[in-house]
């Protein structure tokens, strides 16, 4: 399946001039609807990351392309965390602002710096008992130890765990605050971490001090998260 392109015109709001690519298939919602203005792009945009969409649609002085992480409600009322690239030309006219975005489910990118993660964690990951998991720069779960699957509401074992975000095996307020230390931590390069509760498959709560790194890569670019989260007394 192509994945969706959004072209719009600069206005207020902005306009939407074609569609094309699987926009069911990552979103839930036919072309249709978003060309007849049923849906709107903008309206389905995290309220974290108000800001993302902003720059993105503004007409005024700024970047012409770039890429960028977003999270975008499905028509199931779930998040998907997307990966999108925009580009901003002139119209013929030279009267306004032509912006063409193009959306991919984060969980299907293949980032450069995944097997650079993989081959540095994976083998600790692989035996241990403590909460450990790595995640790459679009915070896509690249692996995770046994004792991270119990945390979440469905996952039977780690191996469920590869290929999904937070958003896919945590209520969503959790999932957010995750999402949030991450890119303060892909921002800043260096640890964040926030003490939170979470319930395990047994029913059983647990309160975790969730410790995420940011790990440099080959290019010297994050390339993700290293991830460790152990128990405390509360």
């Amino acid at each position: 399946m192509v994945n969706p392109t959004f072209c719009f015109a600069s206005s207020a709001p902005p306009r939407l001039v074609s569609v094309r690519g699987g926009t069911e298939a990552l979103l839930g919602y036919s072309q249709s609807e978003f060309i007849t203005g049923k849906v709107i792009l903008k309206d389905l945009v995290h309220p974290g990351d108000a800001e993302i969409a902003e720059r993105i649609f503004s007409s005024g002085p700024g970047a012409r392309s770039g890429c960028f992480n977003i999270r975008l409600r499905h028509a199931d009322g779930r998040i998907r965390c997307v990966k999108g690239c925009y580009n901003k030309k002139h119209a013929r006219t030279r009267d306004n602002i032509i912006l063409e975005l193009t959306l991919e489910d984060a969980r299907n990118v293949r980032e450069p710096g995944d097997p650079f993660l993989l081959t540095s964690f994976k083998p600790l990951i692989e035996h241990t008992n403590d909460y450990i998991y790595i995640k790459n720069c679009n915070h896509v779960i690249l692996a995770a130890s046994h004792a991270v699957a119990f945390l979440t509401d469905t996952a039977r074992d780690r191996a469920e765990l590869a290929g999904k975000t937070d958003y896919d095996l945590h209520p969503e307020a959790i999932a957010d605050v995750s999402y949030q230390l991450e890119n303060q931590a892909f921002a800043e390069n260096r640890r964040m971490n926030q003490i939170q509760q979470f319930a395990s498959q047994d029913g059983s709560s647990h309160w975790l001090d969730d410790r995420k790194y940011p790990i440099t890569g080959p290019d010297g670019e994050v390339a993700g998260i290293f991830g460790i989260a152990p128990d405390i007394d509360m």
